[in-house]
């Protein structure tokens, strides 16, 4: 579970709930935000033997059905990158509109 603030959107808080399931190996990350009521949809995934995580789901924007993707890579003991996608016709095509490196402060 983590939180984000920003200061680009003044008052703007952000949750995101990871879930992982034993029985079918697979994770569930959720995002909920005060600008929305309750949780989006969850994207689905798994990590792969290399570390790379790929994670997907369905959710509405603006009216409008997409498929989010995220990617998790680079993940070390202090690094990080997460980067999110959407689709609007059903993965043909992907559009990444954030990408997030992390690095972990001493």
């Amino acid at each position: 579970m983590d939180d984000y603030v920003t200061e680009h959107w003044p008052g703007f808080v952000g949750i995101s709930l990871r879930l992982y399931s034993p029985r079918t190996r697979l994770w569930r990350i959720y995002w909920a935000s005060n600008r929305i009521d309750g949780f989006e949809p969850p994207v689905v995934g798994a990590f792969d033997e290399r570390g790379l995580g790929v994670f997907e789901g369905r959710q509405d924007l603006n009216g409008r059905a997409i498929l989010v993707r995220f990617i998790w890579s680079g993940i070390t003991q202090n690094t990080s990158r997460w980067e999110q996608a959407f689709s609007p016709d059903d993965g043909q095509t992907w559009e990444t509109n954030w990408i997030m490196t992390m690095t972990r402060i001493e």
